[in-house]
């Protein structure tokens, strides 16, 4: 019966009420709405902060290590930087070419470890107008006019042109690739290289100081390899010095 009393006032009442007051309940559930969203939105901002990352821990066998790009990793939180993880390592060795590894640990809440190993250069190649300090695997780390005294020359019959390769590139020429690997591989039997001339691919000269070894790409590297692992053995057990080994034949050639 009450009930009833109520209703029949309400239909009583004007049409701009109604409306007036249908405007009002509308208005009172966006007001609400807004105050709920605006509630999550700070809610999301205060989450986002207190896990953004804050703190970036370098491990690096290299003291005082550089990374380009490092500071963007602090534009994210732990979560994001999880999913993102093998992105942006893969990222940071792009822009940095001396990157040789790095792995990426975020740590619960707002920090990240990131370890890194960086490549040394092995060679200088000899450019037309600017010379190309290559790492192991013949990536271009660096470009100097001026020559590190140290680090093994490589002369190459055709002088590369500077504005066709930039830092970062992998030189894809394989008696180059040949003769970085090669400088490695004589450290390693007791010998440092001073210099490498390329010739062709058929005669690659490495300059050993008061010795000369040559070798070729065009016969299996691995045999050149063992074949002069033996005679460097042999000779060292008979005390010989020898002042030219040349493997490009058949059988080695070895001038006294």
């Amino acid at each position: 019966m009450r009930r009833d009393i109520l209703s029949k006032k309400y239909f009583q009442l004007s049409s701009n009420k109604r409306r007036l007051i249908l405007k009002i309940k509308l208005l009172g559930r966006i007001l609400i709405t807004l105050l709920i969203s605006l509630l999550l939105f700070f809610l999301i901002l205060k989450i986002n902060t207190y896990f953004k990352i804050k703190e970036i821990i370098i491990i690096s066998p290299k003291k005082n290590a550089s990374i380009f790009g490092l500071d963007d990793l602090k534009k994210d939180n732990f979560f994001i930087l999880k999913t993102k993880k093998s992105h942006l390592e893969n990222n940071l060795k792009l822009i940095n070419s001396s990157i040789k590894a790095i792995e990426i640990k975020p740590i619960f809440p707002d920090k990240v470890k990131v370890m890194v190993d960086f490549y040394e250069p092995m060679a200088i190649l000899i450019g037309s107008d600017i010379n190309f300090y290559l790492s192991g695997s013949s990536r271009i780390l660096f470009k100097k006019k001026d020559e590190a005294g140290e680090l093994t020359l490589i002369n190459y019959y055709q002088k590369l042109p500077d504005f066709l390769y930039k830092t970062g590139d992998y030189l894809s020429f394989s008696d180059i690739k040949m003769a970085v690997e090669l400088i490695d591989f004589f450290k390693q039997i007791g010998f440092a290289v001073k210099k490498v001339d390329i010739k062709s691919d058929d005669m690659l000269i490495f300059n050993l100081g008061d010795k000369e070894i040559l070798l070729t790409e065009k016969k299996d590297k691995n045999w050149q390899k063992s074949q002069l692992k033996k005679i460097i053995k042999q000779f060292k057990i008979e005390g010989k010095e020898f002042k030219k080994i040349d493997l490009r034949f058949d059988k080695p050639v070895v001038i006294f």
